[in-house]
């Protein structure tokens, strides 16, 4: 039953994670935290952070991760392909009618508002993650000269996440 539960979960992120990863963080947040408890908030806060580290689409990180915490290694398996099964589907048929269908003033509509609630989700899963990961002054201080690095300087995103590492190492 959990292998199930945990297949369709992640069928239901995977089918509505439109925009990536961080748009779909807040589908994984409620299937996971609020409707399955598989994890608490400053649990799934650590797995969002993990799934960044990691090579790999964070849906799909994510997936591997929780599953492999609820059922194993099968568990693992079954959310990863639960979350991939219903986007490959749709990027296939996709492909077949792409040609027909992408100059229509339907899809291009449908494109105009999926981009604003796409950015609405991203903010979305910014306040719920910082909820729970600002706890203190020393995460607020990392996250804006973070910010600063990163909006006024040309530094790779990899030194500024080993920096922000020892950073928070130094504050415990």
């Amino acid at each position: 039953m959990q292998l199930l539960s945990l297949f369709a979960a992640f069928c239901k992120i995977g089918a509505f994670s439109f925009g990536g990863g961080y748009a779909a963080i807040p589908l994984i947040e409620v299937e996971v935290v609020r409707i399955h408890a598989w994890m608490s908030l400053h649990q799934f806060a650590d797995l969002i952070a993990i799934s960044q580290l990691t090579p790999g689409p964070i849906a799909i990180n994510s997936a591997t991760f929780i599953g492999y915490g609820v059922a194993g290694l099968p568990g693992s398996i079954v959310a990863t392909v639960g979350v991939l099964m219903v986007p490959v589907m749709a990027v296939l048929l996709l492909w077949a009618v792409a040609d027909r269908f992408y100059h229509s003033p339907w899809i291009k509509g449908a494109l105009l508002g999926l981009k604003p609630a796409l950015v609405a989700l991203i903010f979305y899963s910014a306040y719920s993650i910082g909820r729970v990961a600002f706890d203190s002054p020393g995460p607020i201080i990392i996250a804006v000269i973070a910010f600063g690095v990163l909006r006024f300087f040309s530094i790779h995103p990899a030194i500024l996440i080993v920096v922000s590492g020892v950073f928070g190492f130094l504050l415990l």
